[in-house]
């Protein structure tokens, strides 16, 4: 069976999940700052899993906590360390994915 509910237009969809999702990957130190312009451009920033995550990396790690992680619309938002965001950086709109070690 097949029954499609519609959610509205992909704009307002887009609009619905920035309102509830979205936060802003500010107030970063250069060192942080760094890491996340690292990440920009290199579609990546990887820690290996044997060493010990840098104070700044931490910081940006800190950003993430608290805030949701990227769900359907019609759940009750979990914040769980890990998993995919919606970010902004510098008045730009990231789809970010955190990978917290195992």
């Amino acid at each position: 069976m097949y029954t499609p509910t519609r959610i509205g237009t992909s704009t307002e969809y887009d609009s619905r999940l920035r309102a509830r999702f979205i936060f802003s990957l500010s107030g970063l130190g250069d060192d942080a700052r760094a890491i996340v312009q690292t990440a920009v451009s290199k579609d990546a920033f990887t820690v290996a899993t044997d060493s010990t995550p840098s104070p700044a990396f931490m910081s940006v790690v800190d950003l993430f906590r608290g805030n949701p992680n990227v769900q359907p619309l019609d759940t009750r938002p979990k914040t769980q360390l890990g998993g995919p965001y919606l970010t902004k950086f510098e008045g730009v709109s990231f789809w970010s994915v955190l990978h917290p070690p195992p």
